[in-house]
């Protein structure tokens, strides 16, 4: 259920965050080795800014990071492969590049939703299969990955796992135009260890306690994909997606999603 910053007040809370906006800038390149090994490569430049009130005397204020997050290594390799139909296996690492000791103007300790990395190395195993109708019109697709943490970082905690599953279709409405409907769901835990830079503030801010971080979340997003068939332009796709929660379970009190938008340009050469 909804709650008012009131509402969070008075269970003993005394900095209650009212609106987080993040963004992510991703670079993605993407190496076919063979037609049925690819290499993949992903590096995020992210920018958190999280809107606060303090009571009392409940004045306003805002907390920002900005960096390089963590970088993922993955290899996807196709070892099923019919007419219509196939199934994809990736696995990867992400490296802990993100800083987790960012810091807010004063010098203090950000909380863990404004940190940009995990501090560990994850384990990215993933399973997607591809179908598409015999006129090529249609194709669907399902994706399961997990995130696995592996041990703690260097403040004392590890982040907890996430499984992430993914069914789509699209229509191809021309060669160079397509729409898409997705369902995005998406299931973490709870932080398993503390900061312990953190640990004094946890019973006045739930951003900074451990136990109060799992969730799942279901999105429900529409997409529209541009492709570049020939000419000087050959290889370019320019896609948008965007969408909003149709079910969201959190262990409150934490900010709800309002909406997403996902924005890209590929060039494939």
């Amino acid at each position: 259920k909804t709650l008012s910053v009131s509402d969070v007040f008075d269970r003993g809370y005394k900095t209650v965050p009212t609106e987080m906006r993040m963004e992510t800038h991703l670079v993605h390149l993407m190496h076919g080795l063979s037609d049925d090994l690819t290499l993949m490569a992903m590096l995020p430049y992210i920018l958190k800014s999280m809107d606060h009130v303090k009571s009392p005397p409940g004045l306003p204020f805002t907390a920002e990071s900005e960096g390089i997050g963590d970088i993922k290594a993955m290899a996807l390799y196709t070892f099923f492969k019919r007419k219509h139909h196939q199934i994809q296996l990736t696995g990867g690492l992400s490296l802990p590049i993100g800083s987790i000791d960012t810091k807010s103007g004063t010098g203090a300790q950000l909380e863990y939703p404004m940190q940009l990395g995990s501090g560990t190395v994850d384990l990215l195993p993933a399973i997607t299969y591809l179908g598409q109708s015999s006129n090529d019109e249609w194709y669907w697709g399902t994706y399961a990955e997990g995130t696995i943490r592996l041990g703690e970082n260097s403040r004392d905690y590890t982040l907890g796992n996430r499984l992430t599953l993914t069914t789509w279709a699209t229509r191809m409405w021309s060669e160079w135009l397509s729409t898409s409907i997705r369902l995005d769901g998406h299931v973490w835990g709870d932080i398993d260890g503390a900061d312990l830079r953190l640990e004094p503030d946890k019973e006045t801010e739930w951003t900074r306690d451990p136990d109060l971080m799992d969730g799942k979340r279901v999105d429900l997003l529409f997409g529209v994909n541009v492709f570049q068939q020939g000419g000087k332009l050959k290889g370019n796709r320019v896609s948008v997606e965007a969408g909003c929660p149709v079910y969201e379970w959190l262990d409150g009190p934490q900010l709800k999603t309002d909406w997403i938008l996902r924005a890209g340009w590929q060039w494939a050469f």
